[in-house]
């Protein structure tokens, strides 16, 4: 991923619509990353999980400038998207609630 194109400074949901298709593009609450914290944001792929990407907006009313484009992988091991061009990808991660002290530790 590249910091031009659909993911450029000036992007928008509108444009994001535009590139990736109405079917592929919806606007929702998410979870943020930050404990029980959610917020509305784009979501690229949202039925695809290889593929999903998340899109905060600075003004969430004009859904535009994007604030933070991320993919958070699974804590245990999974992959993140490959970033390129000077973009920074922000990963925030949570442990599992079901884990023990001991696996947190690890």
């Amino acid at each position: 991923m590249t910091c031009d194109g659909p993911f450029a400074a000036d992007t928008s949901h509108d444009k994001l619509v535009a590139t990736f298709g109405a079917s592929n593009v919806t606007f929702e609450e998410t979870r943020t990353g930050v404990e029980e914290e959610a917020q509305s944001a784009t979501i690229l792929y949202p039925r695809d999980p290889a593929r999903r990407l998340k899109v905060f907006w600075k003004d969430e009313e004009a859904r535009s400038p994007p604030a933070f484009i991320g993919k958070v992988a699974d804590w245990r091991g999974g992959a993140l998207a490959g970033v390129h061009g000077g973009c920074k990808l922000e990963a925030q991660f949570a442990p599992n609630q079901q884990a023990s002290a001991e696996d947190l530790e690890n």
